[in-house]
């Protein structure tokens, strides 16, 4: 700490002591991005040719438009795997030995 210039000090301490909270807004943020569906069926509804069509849209529309329940409910579940993959990958990423 002694003698250490504000770059030093930023990238020996300031970053280190962030990297839990860090770790924890990307993975809430990875996580939301993932549960994204009203904002994108109001003001597109897929957009063209189904360019912005996310996961949850895809399951709404063949479970309560085509009414094929068991195949949007096994998406669903498919989708569920994959978000518990995806947080279990960053948790790994971003733990911290002590």
């Amino acid at each position: 700490l002694d003698g250490a210039g504000a770059w030093r000090r930023l990238w020996s301490i300031t970053l280190p002591q962030l990297r839990r909270t860090t770790g924890l807004v990307a993975m809430l943020q990875v996580l939301a991005s993932l549960k994204v569906f009203d904002q994108i069926y109001i003001l597109t509804k897929g957009g063209p040719g189904g360019s912005t069509r996310p996961v949850l849209e895809y399951v709404y529309d063949v479970g309560f438009t085509g009414y094929r329940l068991g195949y949007a409910s096994a998406v669903s579940y498919l989708f569920f795997a994959l978000i518990v993959l995806v947080s279990l990958v960053q948790l790994r990423l971003f733990r911290r030995e002590d």
